[in-house]
């Protein structure tokens, strides 16, 4: 299957985000009322990549499983990548990647970390099937799942029956707001359970993109994906101030909204669109690498966190994000050659 500049370059940005919601630049200086606007500003804005990831996924599942023409075998194909993902980064942020845990803890810190790791996965296993042994990798289950919902239902039900699984997937998003982001609200709903995983926020996300497959998407779209996108914002950015200023929820502890859904359908339109503007071959060549990025990443926001901790510099909470990104990425090319490993990382 042929690559979409435009997607690739889209990725880049959407990990560099991704990167910076775990980085949190800005959410500790001495300037506190400025970097609060600019750490919601980066932690909000950022809040378009897994959307994007999202529907993205939906988009060329579908296309593979049109070109196929088998939807069930295309499911058991990339769930099972999934999985081997999942359990591969799983195994690596239980063992102890900081070494510097042997300052901390004495020459038997290794072994510490791994034992506490372990019992807290026995403590809340429930939690670990759904975001493994690192908080990041709970995209991958979530994947895995809305995947395996939608490909069931388009198997059982047709392509053409679709419309009920959008409605279904809408009323799972809807159900996972007002239990997450609303709880508070008169209109909220209390539930045990972290509704960002699951199937509540990736599967209406995942559906979009399947949806998608089945228009024809020019570079004209791109307007009306940044319209869209503008618009998911502005409703995003107004919800997240009604529920800090009236009901005290503070502006970063929010994952989605109701606007985060145009977000990511504007988002991904523009993608999308192979728009010459963002035909931009610096980028887009590591596109292919981002999943691998994503999985590893957290390795360095870990390893680089003291310095973070020590430091306010502006330049350092910009620097942080990329430094990141460039370890993640070089990291990741340079596992990706090994035949063994390559499936892990692209």
């Amino acid at each position: 299957m042929n690559r979409i500049v435009s997607v690739d370059t889209f990725r880049v940005l959407a990990i560099i985000s991704v990167i910076s919601i775990h980085t949190s630049p800005f959410r500790e200086c001495l300037d506190t009322s400025f970097c609060g606007y600019l750490d919601v500003l980066f932690n909000q804005g950022a809040r378009f990549a897994v959307p994007f990831f999202f529907t993205i996924s939906g988009y060329f599942f579908a296309e593979k499983a049109k070109h196929d023409r088998a939807t069930i075998p295309t499911m058991i194909s990339y769930i099972k990548k999934l999985i081997f993902i999942w359990m591969f980064f799983s195994a690596i942020y239980i063992f102890p990647y900081n070494l510097l845990s042997i300052l901390d803890h004495g020459i038997l810190g290794p072994a510490k970390v791994v034992y506490w790791n372990l019992l807290r996965i026995a403590e809340n296993p429930v939690l670990f099937l759904f975001q493994g042994s690192q908080a990041h990798l709970w995209f991958l289950v979530s994947l895995s799942i809305s995947i395996l919902i939608a490909s069931l239902f388009i198997h059982f039900f047709k392509p053409k029956n679709i419309i009920y699984l959008v409605l279904i997937s809408l009323f799972l998003y809807i159900f996972g707001v007002l239990s997450k982001s609303y709880s508070e609200t008169p209109i909220g709903i209390k539930f045990n359970f972290n509704t960002r995983n699951g199937p509540f926020f990736s599967t209406i996300f995942f559906v979009i993109g399947y949806v998608l497959s089945g228009y024809k998407i020019t570079n004209r779209h791109i307007v009306r994906g940044f319209i869209i996108m503008l618009l998911g914002y502005v409703i995003s950015f107004g919800e997240i101030y009604y529920l800090s200023s009236i009901y005290g929820i503070p502006p970063i502890e929010h994952d989605y909204v109701f606007g985060t859904l145009f977000i990511g359908l504007g988002t991904s339109l523009i993608a999308l669109s192979n728009h010459s503007i963002l035909n931009i071959k610096i980028l887009s060549k590591f596109g292919k690498y981002t999943l691998g990025i994503y999985g590893i990443h957290f390795v360095f926001v870990s390893l680089l966190s003291d310095i973070d901790k020590q430091t306010s510099n502006p330049a350092w909470e910009i620097g942080y994000i990329f430094l990141v990104f460039l370890l993640s990425t070089a990291t990741t090319i340079k596992l990706s050659n090994y035949k063994k490993l390559n499936k892990f990382f692209v």
